[in-house]
């Protein structure tokens, strides 16, 4: 995130993880075959992703249905702040994960 922005002079946007994690699956599919070029070895190896990466953990071989994965969500909402850009993501609810701090209470938005 600080990365994206010292280097974009732009705030991130909550999908950049689940875009930069197709760029991780790719990655591990095409790691794990002998030809790139093989439409079957690569689908057969895209099936058989399973490791830990910035979307937390994603495991395409024991998902509900071949090559589904579930990746755990937080609850967040973007909140005003005084900073360098007018607002900030903020953990809300970690139900899902609570290894992840909650960071600020849920608010209604629209009062």
């Amino acid at each position: 995130m600080d990365s994206f922005q010292a280097q974009t002079g732009k705030q991130w946007v909550q999908s950049i993880g689940g875009t930069y994690s197709l760029f991780e699956v790719a990655h591990q599919a095409f790691t794990g075959v002998s030809d790139p070029h093989d439409k079957q070895e690569v689908a057969s190896a895209l099936h058989r992703v399973n490791y830990q990466g910035m979307s937390g953990h994603i495991d395409f071989s024991g998902g509900p249905a071949p090559g589904v994965s579930i990746t755990p969500l937080l609850g967040v909402q973007w909140k005003a702040t005084s900073g360098r850009y007018p607002f900030q993501m903020k953990v809300v609810d970690n139900t899902n994960i609570p290894a992840v701090k909650v960071q600020a209470p849920l608010q209604p938005t629209n009062p």
